[in-house]
C-alpha cells in the first residue's frame, strides 16, 4: 500500500482539523441517538427502525468520508482555493429534518 504524503497544515488555527473533529463528534452523537432509539423500537417498530437506520447510515458514512473530506480541504486551503463543502451539510440537514419527521409522527401518535 503507497504512502500517502502527510496532510499539509496551512492554518495556523487548524481549522480543518477542527472541522474534522466536529464533525466526527456529530457521527458520533449520531450513532448515540441512533442505540438509544432501540428502547422504543418494541413499541413503534416501523418508524423507529427507519430512524435508526438513517440515523446509523448517515453516522457511518460521516465517519467513512470524514478523512478524506479532512486531506482535500487542508490541501485546498494550503493553495488558498477552498470552496465551502456544502454537500454534506445539505444532506446532514435533510436526514435531520426527516428523522425531525418521525420524531413529530411519534409524538402525535401517528404509529
Amino acid at each position: 500500500m503507497p504512502r500517502r504524503s502527510p496532510i499539509p497544515v496551512a492554518d495556523a488555527g487548524l481549522q480543518p482539523e477542527r472541522t474534522a473533529l466536529a464533525w466526527t463528534r456529530t457521527a458520533l452523537a449520531m450513532m448515540v441517538g441512533s442505540m438509544t432509539l432501540l428502547r422504543w423500537s418494541e413499541a413503534y417498530p416501523a418508524l423507529v427502525t427507519a430512524a435508526i437506520v438513517l440515523l446509523g447510515a448517515l453516522g457511518l458514512s460521516i465517519i467513512v468520508l470524514n478523512r478524506p473530506i479532512y486531506r482535500s480541504q487542508a490541501e485546498a486551503l494550503s493553495e488558498e482555493d477552498a470552496p465551502p463543502n456544502t454537500a454534506p451539510v445539505f444532506l446532514t440537514t435533510a436526514m435531520m429534518l426527516v428523522l425531525g419527521g418521525i420524531g413529530l409522527a411519534l409524538l402525535v401518535g401517528v404509529a
